[in-house]
This record gives structure tokens, sequence and C-alpha cells, in this order.
């Protein structure tokens, strides 16, 4: 009878080990799928940064170029810059003429009032 019991606790701490092995192995298992899906996601963000830098790139050259050529070319021209000049004396001009009415308006105003 000892020796029934002492193979059927022997017989349970195997099946005990066996579950616990199962359970490692497919722990193992479950690790390496995440590690294998997590470098996979790493390649394909690094892969998207390249696509995205090479498109900056050539976004850059396409559009960049001709309009910093244009700018140069507006900022270098003689025309541009008397327009500009232009723009800004009249500009000037109008802000004193505005000035110089309400000064007026204001000199009329009290004089009316002394009368």
């Amino acid at each position: 009878m000892a020796e029934f019991n002492l193979f059927n606790k022997e017989e349970s701490q195997q099946r005990f080990c066996l579950r616990e092995e199962k359970l490692r192995v497919l722990q193992e298992e479950k690790d390496a799928r995440v590690a294998l899906i997590r470098r996979q996601q790493q390649a394909l963000d690094e892969q998207q940064k390249a696509v995205d830098l090479e498109f900056m790139m050539k976004d850059h050259t396409i559009y960049q170029e001709p309009m910093l050529q244009l700018i140069l070319y507006l900022v270098t021209s003689p025309m541009v810059v008397a327009l500009v000049v232009a723009g800004l004396a009249v500009g000037m001009i109008v802000v004193a003429s505005k000035h110089d009415t309400d000064l007026n308006i204001r000199q009329i105003t009290y004089n009316l009032s002394l009368a």
C-alpha cells in the first residue's frame, strides 16, 4: 500500500513538473512572438521614417528651390525694392494726413466753441 501511495505521489509530482514545463514553453513561445512583432513594427517604423524623409527631401527640392529663386529674384530686383519703398512712403503720408485731419477737426471744433 505504501508503495502505491509513493507511486501515486511521484506520478502527481511528475504531472505537475510536466505542466510547469509546458507553461514555461508556452510563455517562451509567447515572448518570442511578442519580440518578433516588436522587431517587425520597429522595422516598419524605420522604413516609414525613411520614406517620409525621402518625401520631405523631394518636396523640399521640388517646391523650395523655385520658391527660393523667386524670393531671391524679388529681393534683388531694383523695381521691387523701389515699389516697397514707395509703398512705405505712401503709407507714411496717409498716416500723417489722417493725423493732420484729426488736428484740423479739433481746431475747428475748438474755434466754434469759442465763438
